[in-house]
């Protein structure tokens, strides 16, 4: 009896270890490559254990490697899901060419957001500038089905440089981004969140009349979190207890991860600057 009793602890176990067992990059490439495949309609082929190679919706063939991908993988496997899903949506909107240059427009995504989502190469495609902290300015496009990221590539079609694509992205923020609505976390003792139909809010960081020379003088010392790719929580420097209950916020979401920026930003001298909270 005993040693049957052991032999199904061991039985049980043995079970939970290949269960808990991260797959492989083989299996890994390959639930991505299945993944893009069935979104964009285009082939998905393996090049190597950790690359693919893909086709655009132009012919051309663009090679992906999956290396940042599976590092993130395996520092969380419980996130598999979510990071398949940022791989297939990003890599399958940038396989999709845009209109036209008019669709142009300036996010706000973490520094390494494509890079992680879907690799070194696409990474260093997407035109960037450092905003603060661990964020960063992407060029991107606003189309009809998502907002995706603006490749080198697409300049280069539209006969367009950097410096000429990023004057159009900020021309088009207001005009893209539509009107924000204030909206409060969790409930209405939350703290406050600036949302918009658009899903474009984070781009008013980079129009200077939220913070920069032409910007009011009490847009001085407000406060930002890039909460999601689509809300930013704000606290206004003249509310005490909105300011008190952004910090709380800030220190609760960035501790359990659930921020999409652990970087707090604060609006001084006309530009955003990392913030510190106050002493407790």
């Amino acid at each position: 009896m005993i040693r049957r009793a052991a032999a199904v602890i061991l039985a049980c176990l043995l079970a939970a270890a290949a269960v808990a067992a991260p797959m492989d990059p083989m299996a890994l490439r390959d639930r991505l490559a299945a993944a893009v495949s069935s979104r964009t309609g285009q082939p998905v082929v393996a090049v190597d254990d950790r690359t693919l190679r893909m086709r655009n919706a132009k012919g051309s063939d663009q090679i992906v490697t999956i290396d940042d991908v599976y590092a993130r993988y395996l520092a969380n496997p419980a996130a598999l899901d979510t990071i398949a899903d940022e791989f297939t949506q990003t890599l399958g909107f940038a396989l999709e060419p845009p209109e036209s240059a008019d669709q142009i427009v300036v996010i706000v995504r973490p520094t390494n957001y494509f890079r992680r989502a879907v690799g070194t190469l696409l990474g260093g495609m997407v035109p960037s500038r450092t905003l603060a902290g661990d964020l960063a300015f992407f060029l991107a496009v606003d189309t009809s089905k998502a907002i995706r990221p603006a490749m080198k590539t697409d300049l280069t079609r539209w006969q367009m440089g950097e410096e000429a694509a990023w004057r159009l992205g900020n021309a088009h923020i207001k005009a893209r981004v539509g009107k924000l609505a204030v909206m409060r976390l969790g409930n209405e003792k939350g703290a406050v969140g600036l949302g918009s139909d658009s899903g474009l809010t984070p781009s008013v960081l980079a129009d200077p009349e939220f913070c920069g020379p032409k910007a009011p003088a009490e847009s001085y010392g407000q406060l930002v979190l890039l909460y999601s790719r689509e809300m930013l929580l704000f606290a206004p420097p003249s509310d005490a207890e909105l300011t008190r209950t952004f910090w709380r916020t800030v220190k609760a979401k960035v501790a359990a991860g659930e921020s999409l920026s652990s970087t707090p930003l604060a609006c001084r001298g006309g530009r955003w600057v990392v913030a510190s909270a106050p002493a407790e």
